[in-house]
């Protein structure tokens, strides 16, 4: 049987040095990319995850508020603050992933660079970076439901969404 999972990758938006890295708040320019990404998200096909994981640093979290408040009833997925977001690196993020449950098609990760495009760089087998508020849509089709199979798969990009562009 196969199927397919969908992996969105959002980088918070621009968050201007504050007191300490974890307490970045979003400026206007934040505040203005999140919600032109969410307004381009609304009606896209595979929308809205089911899950969406984030970062619990100021800045993410105040992006995700942002998504959520510009998506409003299309994006209704559970929303689980994970600490270990916040300065992961891509293998923490897959190992996250990879402990899905089998029954979630759709997940959205909301957190930081450099692990955020270094996975999506593993996972499309090319050099990715995600500027602040940048999203990437990607799908695996695989012979498995489970996540953790889908990990070692080839990754297909089927939308880049950048704030300061558009869509790519």
């Amino acid at each position: 049987m196969t199927a397919s999972k969908n992996l969105y990758l959002m980088r918070h938006g621009n968050a201007p040095m504050g007191s300490t890295d974890w307490e970045r708040e979003l400026d206007l320019k934040g505040e203005q990319e999140v919600s032109n990404v969410a307004k381009s998200l609304v009606g896209a096909k595979q929308w809205p995850p089911e899950k969406l994981l984030c970062s619990p640093a100021i800045r993410a979290r105040r992006s995700c508020e942002k998504l959520m408040e510009q998506a409003g009833d299309s994006l209704l997925a559970e929303v689980e603050f994970v600490k270990g977001l916040y300065n992961a690196d891509s293998q923490y993020v897959c190992d996250l992933l990879g402990n899905l449950e089998d029954s979630i098609s759709s997940c959205l990760v909301l957190g930081h660079n450099p692990s955020l495009s270094v996975l999506a760089s593993q996972l499309m087998d090319e050099n990715v970076y995600l500027g602040t508020s940048d999203l990437l849509h990607l799908q695996a089709n695989i012979d498995s439901i489970s996540w953790s199979a889908c990990l070692g798969q080839s990754w297909k990009l089927l939308d880049h969404l950048s704030a300061t562009t558009g869509q790519e």
